[in-house]
């Protein structure tokens, strides 16, 4: 293979290498911060009325935990984590029994998050791609052996008949064994 060639295949690799590191980067934004927040300290701020405006509940693949975003009249919002989403739910429901319209929390719940299509497809992406480099790399071997290469050369004698030759038995006279070879 020319180093042209490899050195556009590098290049292609490691373009395709940054655009899924951004995508997977934009696909895990994470929060470091960790809150103390328990569903204890939920029902205690659901009790005060016109503290919370709003509460998302977001399950997780692995049921039944889940997110929950808690949005104060403040505008402070925490999120936190919770090993079982019905439980903030009917906390949540229990809390907006016998209020009026006015003071009922907002709450909002959301279908399990899914990762996106690229990710999904993303090892089957990565195998096909190395796959085919790795024929590409193999061929362009296999095509350099045959062109008096290493590989597949093997067996192949580089003699050659030579037909235009004059040898006469006069000039080998003195020489028995070629006497006898011809």
């Amino acid at each position: 293979m020319d180093n042209g060639v490899k050195r556009g295949l590098v290049i292609w690799f490691v373009i395709i290498a940054i655009v899924i590191g951004v995508v997977w980067a934009a696909d895990n934004k994470t929060s470091n911060e960790t809150i103390d927040y328990t569903n204890e300290d939920l029902k205690a701020d659901l009790s005060k009325e016109g503290k919370i405006n709003s509460i998302t509940i977001q399950q997780n693949e692995e049921i039944p935990t889940g997110t929950v975003v808690v949005e104060y009249a403040s505008g402070n919002i925490i999120k936190f984590y919770t090993p079982d989403v019905k439980e903030i739910t009917a906390i949540c429901n229990d809390s907006n029994e016998g209020k009026s319209e006015k003071k009922v929390v907002d709450i909002y719940t959301l279908d399990v998050k899914r990762p996106s299509v690229l990710i999904q497809l993303l090892p089957y992406i990565i195998i096909g791609v190395s796959s085919i480099i790795i024929v590409i790399f193999i061929v362009g071997r296999n095509a350099a052996a045959n062109s008096g290469g290493k590989m597949a050369n093997f067996g192949k004698s580089k003699a050659r008949l030579m037909t235009d030759v004059k040898v006469t038995f006069s000039e080998v006279a003195g020489l028995e064994e070629e006497k006898e070879e011809l």
